[in-house]
Parts: structure tokens; C-alpha cells; sequence
């Protein structure tokens, strides 16, 4: 589904993201965790096309939808807002009907006449996962996009992220600062450092084995149960 080689992005003398190689399958959920500043967002950027590389190849199978970090929305209703994801495959009362339906997986059908700029910033991510859910989606790449929902929406979306998943084969890519939420959601996890991979492999193996010193740093300071 993914493959990365000899990719580089020189963003100062102090930051240099280098992945020397990344294979993703099709089907995969991957979790990508590290420090602030470990290359996590850059990274899912990159895959995305929002941000340019400096050289190295990236391969994707699929359409991808990317969620960036800081939530965002465009003018108009909460449900004009979710329909727009929709990007003209179905129209009227299809349309509608779809992006009433994705509102109510993320428990924000009420708001749905409500004015997209009135929503917290919660609400607002929880607006853009809608907007995601709307249609199929061969590959997620999802930047943080539960980080200021409160815990109980986070455990049923996560639910409701991988029941998206199952449904229609879709690999996921989501960086999160949540040890339960990485478990959680991925079967593969990757360990990030200063722009380079320290670990990648089977999300249990990693938490339980981590071959580095850093990665055994790291989970010891996460306090993964």
C-alpha cells in the first residue's frame, strides 16, 4: 500500500527527517509515536503530499484522505461542512443523507444546522472525522485527530475508526500522543526520534520487546500497561 525509500526533508541544521526505508501493507493500521518534535506530523505531511520532500521515493496504492492536526472547517453549516467530503459522489438527498449518517457515528447530529466556526475545537475534529467517514477511503492518514476530544468520545470513535476499517479494508496511518489509543487502534506501531525510525514492527512486540535503547527509554516513560 505504502512504500517509502531513501526519503529526506531538511528542515534546519537542527532537524533532518531520514527514513531509509518503510513498507505499509494493505489492511494495516499503524500507529506512529514519539517525542514532540520527533518528525510524526512532518512525516504524515510528506505521505500526504502537503509538504514537499527533498528526495527519496514515496509509492501509495489507493486514494488517501488526510486529517491534519489543528482542526479546521469551512464556511457554512456543521452539515454542508461533512457533505463536502463527499466530493460530488452522491448528491441531494443521497448526499444528505450520507453526511447525516456520518454525523451521527461521531454523536454530532444535532448539531448539523449549526454554524461550523460555533463548534469547539473537540467538536470541530470530531466534525472533520465525519467528514472522512462520509465515503470510502482506501488509506487514512490522520495527524493527532483526537487529541482534544474528550476521553469518552475517544474511546467510541476509535471504535468507530476501526469498524471504518474493517468495513472497507482501509490502512490507517495516525500519529497520537496516547499509549491506550496506539494500542488500541493499530496492529503495527512505529517509534519515532528526531526524525528517523528507532522501531517498527507488531504493536505488541514493540511495547512488550523494543529492540533499541531508546525505544526502551521511551515505553518506559509512556507506562504502557
Amino acid at each position: 500500500m505504502i512504500e517509502i525509500i531513501g526519503l529526506r526533508k531538511q528542515y534546519s541544521n537542527d532537524f533532518l527527517l531520514e527514513i531509509e526505508e518503510l513498507n505499509i501493507d494493505d489492511g494495516e493500521r499503524v500507529a506512529i509515536v514519539g517525542p514532540n518534535g520527533s518528525g510524526k506530523s512532518t512525516l504524515l505531511n510528506i505521505i500526504a503530499g502537503v509538504i514537499s520532500h527533498d528526495s527519496g521515493s514515496i509509492n501509495i496504492k489507493g486514494e488517501c484522505v488526510f486529517l491534519p492536526q489543528s482542526p479546521y472547517c469551512f464556511q457554512g453549516s456543521v452539515l454542508s461542512n461533512v457533505k463536502i467530503g463527499l466530493n460530488g459522489s452522491a448528491k441531494g438527498k443521497d448526499a444528505r443523507k450520507a453526511a447525516s449518517e456520518a454525523l451521527k457515528k461521531t454523536e454530532l447530529e444535532k448539531f448539523g444546522r449549526n454554524k461550523a466556526g460555533s463548534l469547539s475545537g473537540g467538536e470541530t475534529q470530531r466534525m472533520m472525522l465525519a467528514r472522512m467517514l462520509v465515503k470510502k477511503h482506501e488509506c487514512l492518514l490522520l495527524d493527532e485527530p483526537l487529541s482534544a476530544v474528550d476521553i469518552e468520545f475517544c474511546r467510541k470513535l476509535e471504535r468507530v475508526l476501526l469498524d471504518f476499517c474493517a468495513q472497507n479494508g482501509s490502512t490507517m496511518l495516525i500519529s497520537t500522543h496516547l499509549p491506550v489509543q496506539a494500542v488500541n487502534l493499530s496492529t503495527k506501531i512505529i517509534i519515532m526520534n528526531n526524525g528517523r525510525i528507532e522501531e517498527y514492527g507488531n504493536t505488541r512486540d514493540v511495547i512488550q520487546h523494543p529492540n533499541t535503547k531508546f525505544g526502551k527509554m521511551f515505553l518506559e516513560q509512556w507506562r504502557i500497561e
